[in-house]
């Protein structure tokens, strides 16, 4: 019975230590910027936004984020500035690497559900990100 209970505990305990799968697909899709937090703890929320972020993903992790456009005939525009990018995990935790021809950066992704993002930067900002779903249009 003892090593029954034992049994029982370590599982309890290694169950309780596992990490939060994360479906990255996920990630694919429009996003909404909702708030920012600066490392200082500077709050900004958004309260509507003209821009929205597009993440596409590829299965091998590579693929890219453009800032895209909403109009009121439910398609998008986009100013051609395109960030590649590539996910992978690192010490547990997933990461996002992005390039242009200008600069490279990276984040850490936070947290991913279906609804919701949060990104933070090497520099502590952490963006929070919520799903983007259109309006109902009326026809």
């Amino acid at each position: 019975m003892k090593k029954v209970l034992y049994l029982f505990l370590i599982s309890l305990g290694l169950y309780g230590c596992r990490t939060e799968a994360v479906d990255i697909r996920q990630l694919n899709g429009y996003w909404e910027i909702e708030k920012v937090v600066t490392a200082s703890g500077e709050t900004k929320v958004f309260t509507g936004n003209e821009t929205l972020d597009f993440f596409s993903l590829t299965d091998s992790l590579h693929g890219f984020r453009v800032k895209v456009m909403p109009n009121i005939l439910g398609t998008f525009s986009h100013n051609n500035t395109t960030e590649s990018l590539k996910v992978y995990a690192e010490d547990g935790q997933w990461k996002i690497r992005y390039h242009t021809p200008f600069a490279e950066w990276e984040e850490s992704l936070l947290k991913l559900t279906e609804n919701t993002l949060e990104l933070q930067s090497a520099e502590n900002t952490l963006y929070i990100y919520k799903r983007y779903l259109p309006d109902s249009i009326i026809p």
